[in-house]
C-alpha cells in the first residue's frame, strides 16, 4: 500500500493587494504543518509539503516561503499519476480566487505569484478536476481550506458521478465553503483545518474501528454545528464522495465511536440533518440549507 499526500499552505502573496492593502495570511502554513504531521503519524502517508525548507536535516513547512503556479501545477500532476500508489491526498490552505471576466466564473488556487491585475490567477480548479478524472489512482482525497473552494466540488459533481461506476475509483472531497463564500480562521487555524484535526483524532473512535471518509464528513458537519462560533460564520462546508468508503486509519479510543453512519456500505449518501445548513453532493442529490451571518479572518 502506497499512500501519498501533497500538503500545501501558502502565507505569502507579495503581489496581491485589496484596497491598497497586502493580503498575507497568518494560518495557512500552520494548517499545512498540522495536517502533514497527522497524516505521517497515523496514516503512514508519504507527505510532500509546499513551501518547504530544510532545517537540521529535516524538511519542514516554510512559513515565509513562496509557491509559484508552475510548481504547484506540476506537483498536482505528479500526485495523481498512477505509478503504483493506492491513495492520493491533496490538502490546500491559502487564498482561493474567482475570476468573473467575460461573463464566466473560474475558480483558482491562489499561488504566491498571483497578480490578478496582470491576469495571473494561479492554478485553475478545473486543472485539478481534469487530473483526477483522468487518474486511475484507486483512492483520491481532496481537502480545501480556501475561499470559494465549493466551486470545485460543484463543477466536478456530475462528471465524477457518471465516471465512478466505469473506473472503480473512490473519491472524497471536503471544501471549507460554498462557491460564493469566504473561508475563515480562528485560534491559529482555518475553520476546516480545525475541524479536520479534531475529527481525525483516532482517540475519538473505538479501538480497531476503521475511520473512513464518511465518518470524517459526518464528523466535520457535527463539530461545525456544535462549535460555539462556527455556525455564525458566513461559510458552510461542502462535501462530496463517490465510490466505496476510503479508510484513513484505525481508532484508538475506549467506548463507542463518536461519529458513525448506520450503513457504511451505502456508497453515495450521508444522512445529514436538514437543519444543519451543510451542503452535500452525492448520488445525484444536492442539499443546501440555512442562512448564515457573521465572520472572522478570511482566506
Amino acid at each position: 500500500m502506497v499512500r501519498k499526500a501533497l500538503v500545501v499552505g501558502i502565507n505569502r502573496y507579495p503581489f496581491l493587494t485589496i484596497n491598497q492593502g497586502k493580503c498575507q495570511l497568518d494560518y495557512a502554513a500552520a494548517d499545512a504543518d498540522a495536517i502533514a504531521r497527522l497524516l505521517r503519524e497515523y496514516g503512514q502517508f508519504e507527505v510532500e509539503i509546499l513551501p518547504v525548507k530544510q532545517d537540521d536535516g529535516t524538511f519542514a513547512i516554510d512559513q515565509k516561503g513562496l509557491v509559484k503556479a508552475k510548481v504547484f501545477k506540476d506537483k498536482i500532476f505528479e500526485l495523481f499519476q498512477a505509478d503504483g500508489k493506492t491513495t492520493a491526498l491533496l490538502f490546500f490552505a491559502g487564498h482561493g480566487l474567482v475570476d468573473r471576466s467575460y461573463g464566466e466564473e473560474k475558480g483558482y488556487f491562489g499561488t504566491s505569484d498571483i497578480k490578478p491585475d496582470d491576469d495571473k490567477w494561479g492554478v485553475e480548479f478545473d486543472f485539478l478536476a481534469k487530473q483526477m478524472i483522468e487518474s486511475r489512482v484507486p483512492e483520491q482525497v481532496v481537502w480545501l481550506d480556501c475561499c470559494h473552494s465549493g466551486q470545485l466540488t460543484e463543477a466536478m459533481f456530475q462528471k465524477f458521478n457518471t465516471l465512478t461506476a466505469k473506473t472503480s475509483v473512490n473519491r472524497s472531497f471536503i471544501a471549507a465553503c460554498r462557491d460564493s463564500e469566504i473561508a475563515h480562521g480562528l485560534d491559529g487555524h482555518g475553520v476546516l483545518t480545525h475541524l479536520l484535526l479534531e475529527v481525525l483524532k483516532p482517540e475519538r473512535y473505538g479501538i480497531g474501528k476503521d475511520i473512513n471518509n464518511i465518518d470524517v464528513e459526518m464528523g466535520v458537519e457535527t463539530e461545525f454545528n456544535n462549535h460555539p462560533n462556527f455556525p455564525t460564520y458566513p461559510q458552510r462546508p461542502v462535501y462530496f464522495h463517490s465510490g466505496r468508503p476510503i479508510k484513513f486509519w484505525q481508532g484508538r479510543g475506549i467506548g463507542e465511536t463518536k461519529y458513525s453512519v448506520k450503513n457504511p456500505t451505502d456508497q453515495n449518501h450521508i444522512n445529514i440533518d436538514n437543519r444543519s445548513g451543510g451542503v452535500y453532493f452525492g448520488n445525484g442529490s444536492v442539499k443546501i440549507t440555512g442562512d448564515i451571518v457573521g465572520g472572522n479572518q478570511s482566506k
